[in-house]
């Protein structure tokens, strides 16, 4: 005679959730074990391919993110060499107008030398012609 469980549920509302039918029909020991082990290989089969899937997209973001560093250090690269490039312009164009500016100096020094001697006649002759 099969086992049967049977509650009263003025007593216990929730009993019928505990309730097992234990009689025929129902899967002996070895199968459940069968079962629960290939319930559980599934399980790992399922979480080893969600491990494999989580890996696989970190190693994407891994990749974008070397990408993204790598375009980042050559636009970096790329501003520092055209600032390199002003700045060796900019030196060169300051040495053009340092040098002319020296020359001009000693032109306006060679100027004010010649004027001092032409000056310096010119009031002598100036002064003769006076006395």
């Amino acid at each position: 005679m099969p086992k049967i469980v049977v509650s009263t549920p003025e007593l216990n509302p929730n009993s019928s959730w505990y309730t097992r039918y234990s009689g025929e029909g129902t899967p002996d020991a070895a199968s459940m074990r069968t079962r629960r082990t290939a319930t559980d290989q599934k399980a790992a089969q399922a979480f080893k391919r969600e491990q494999i899937r989580r890996e696989r997209e970190r190693a994407k973001e891994d990749a974008a993110c070397l990408k993204e560093r790598e375009r980042r250090q050559q636009a970096i690269d790329k501003a520092q060499n055209a600032l390199d490039a002003a700045r060796r312009k900019h030196e060169e164009k300051a040495a053009d107008i340092q040098g002319e500016l020296e020359a001009v100096e000693e032109k306006a020094r060679a100027e004010e030398a010649r004027w001092a001697k032409e000056k310096s006649t010119l009031e002598s002759a100036l002064g003769r012609a006076r006395a």
